[in-house]
């Protein structure tokens, strides 16, 4: 949990004080220890919706008198928002917080050129992130790595080019490298399981079983029905001795699928 709440402070730290945006820091670790926000969401998105509610919040204790002035300044603090994600490479929240600010005010042409940037970005992004794809299917990793890394250069916040690098430096052997790129993806969307499946295969592969058990917990956290997180869990705990709680992990995964064969073998060579 102190894990949790050094995140949380770094994150203020990061949206709020540039800016002068300075939500409650108890408010903000609160909702990080929420179970629905534990696990799902970043701390860095609590952060942001706090301020947002914050403004919103203020917004309804003036109400209609001053409603040109609260547009005006509903419309900064969002694009102030935007701009400390785009500077921390989230382009897609930067996006919505600039379209955000268009909705309060139409004119701000800064907003304008600021999405009209992120978006063109994201998109030579994803075209650099297809290209990767073609590349890796085609079994020129070297080739695949270089458009991916160019994807990530330029939307550090396209999860999937961190995803397929990760998956690129797993199979170069490169296993620290493609760690460091899971949980990069991860930071960027708590909810992909691919992510932190990924990060369970890499961490097992370098034998840190306790840490490869967390990230297969994880992604079960977030598809109960992913029977080769159960399966690689059982190995896992299979490698370290844990007779009972690996039968249980490859039970569960046959209850997923019967005809799962790997599984099947594992519990006929208990």
């Amino acid at each position: 949990m102190n894990f949790i709440i050094n995140r949380c402070q770094c994150a203020l730290d990061i949206t709020c004080k540039p800016c002068g945006l300075q939500p409650d820091d108890t408010e903000v670790i609160n909702k990080c220890q929420e179970p629905e926000n534990f696990h799902r969401h970043a701390p860095i998105d609590i952060v942001d919706t706090v301020i947002v509610e914050k403004v919103e919040s203020s917004q309804n204790e003036v109400q209609i008198a001053h409603n040109k002035n609260i547009s005006t300044a509903n419309a900064r603090t969002y694009f102030d928002l935007g701009n400390l994600q785009q500077q921390r490479g989230d382009l897609k929240r930067a996006i919505n917080s600039y379209k955000f600010c268009l909705q309060f005010e139409e004119s701000h042409l800064q907003a304008r050129d600021a999405l009209k940037y992120c978006a063109q970005k994201g998109m030579e992004s994803d075209v650099n992130l297809n290209l990767g794809n073609i590349k890796f299917a085609q079994g020129d990793l070297q080739g695949a790595m270089n458009f991916f890394i160019e994807a990530k250069a330029l939307n550090p916040s396209n999860v999937d080019a961190w995803i397929n690098l990760s998956l690129v430096y797993h199979s170069l052997g490169k296993l620290e490298a493609a760690i460091l790129c899971s949980k990069k993806a991860i930071s960027f969307d708590p909810t992909n399981e691919v992510a932190s499946y990924n990060l369970g295969c890499c961490l097992h592969d370098m034998g840190r079983m306790d840490e490869a058990t967390l990230a297969y917990q994880s992604v079960l956290l977030l598809n109960p029905a992913h029977k080769h997180a159960y399966f690689n869990m059982g190995v896992a705990y299979h490698q370290q001795g844990k007779v009972e709680e690996a039968m249980e992990c490859y039970t569960e995964a046959l209850l997923i699928d019967p005809g799962f064969v790997e599984a099947q073998n594992a519990l006929w060579d208990k």
